[in-house]
Order: structure tokens, then C-alpha cells, then sequence
């Protein structure tokens, strides 16, 4: 993937910061940081607060919808808007799973969750294929709980327009 993975045992990284993935390498010799297994983070965005890869992955699924065709909780005629009701002031876990990892680089769907009430985004994901099938970004919901998920994506060129997108999930970090 990276060409430090090949050199260089893989200590941790931050996902989701300013400025993209923040990957750590161990350059010297002590065995037993050689051998030890990286740590994953994601920065959640504007809490300058760090949650783990394994809180990702023990998070309780709370809402979840297939994509294409109809999904449920749809709340306008726009086909690629949704509405959660969510538990204010929680942390989440936005995982966008895909129906296969070959994303084009013309066609790289986003998908971006806001607060209902102020329209600030809490979090985004750009799916291209760098990402991890599913893709995850951690937020944070503000007093009503109430946000809307925007799917941005072009279709494939194949016959019928077949969307990358298979499935979103919000699951609750604890």
C-alpha cells in the first residue's frame, strides 16, 4: 500500500485528520516494538478526542439502510437523502460498505452526515480505492440527535447504472 509498509514495521495511525491518514513507523530494532500490532485512531472531527479502531469495532449498530434501489427513512423526494434520529451528544461510527472494492476514480461516491438543525457537517466519507470495504468515520451529534445522511455519487457506465454503494450504517461507540 504505502512504500514505508515494506520498509518499516507499521506502529499506529490517525485516520480522519486535516490532513488525511497520519501513519507512525518504528525505524529502530527493539523486538518487541518490531513485532508489536499497529493501532488504529480516528480524530473526531472539531473534539480534538481520538477513538480507537477497537471501539469502532465493538460499536452496537443503532441504524442501518440498503442502498439502491429504495431505501427506508427516506424524508424528501431527493432519492439520496436519508434521516436517522439519534441519541444527542453520542459518538458514531458511519461505516459505508460497498458492493465491491473496484471504486473508478470518475465515479467515487461520498457520503456526508450534518446536523438536521444547523446544516454543519459532523462527518464525511470519500470512498475511492484506498479505502477499507467498509469504509469508516467516527462523529459526534449535537442536541437534537437529528441528522441527515447525503449520498453524492455518480453511476457506473455499465448497463443500468449500477451505484458502488451497498449499504450505510451508524453504529453507537461506547
Amino acid at each position: 500500500m504505502f512504500e514505508l509498509d515494506a520498509a518499516y514495521p507499521l506502529l499506529g495511525e490517525v485516520k480522519n485528520t486535516p490532513y488525511g491518514r497520519i501513519r507512525v513507523y518504528y525505524a529502530g530494532t527493539r523486538p518487541e516494538l518490531v513485532s508489536r500490532t499497529p493501532v488504529s485512531y480516528y480524530l473526531l472531527g472539531g473534539q480534538q478526542s481520538l477513538i480507537t479502531g477497537e471501539q469502532v469495532a465493538n460499536s452496537r449498530e443503532v441504524w442501518a439502510t440498503d442502498l439502491f434501489p429504495a431505501a427506508s427513512g427516506r424524508h424528501s423526494n431527493d432519492p439520496n437523502e436519508l434521516l436517522a434520529e439519534l441519541e444527542p451528544y453520542t459518538i458514531y461510527a458511519l461505516k459505508v460498505e460497498l458492493k465491491s472494492v473496484d471504486v473508478s476514480a470518475k465515479a467515487q461516491p461520498v457520503v456526508t452526515v450534518s446536523d438536521r438543525a444547523t446544516q454543519q457537517e459532523l462527518g464525511r466519507i470519500v470512498l475511492n480505492k484506498e479505502k477499507s470495504n467498509p469504509a469508516v468515520n467516527v462523529f459526534k451529534t449535537s442536541g437534537n440527535g437529528l441528522i441527515d445522511i447525503r449520498v453524492q455519487q455518480s453511476k457506473s457506465e455499465g448497463p443500468g447504472g449500477e451505484s458502488a454503494l451497498r449499504r450505510i450504517v451508524i453504529s453507537e461507540i461506547r
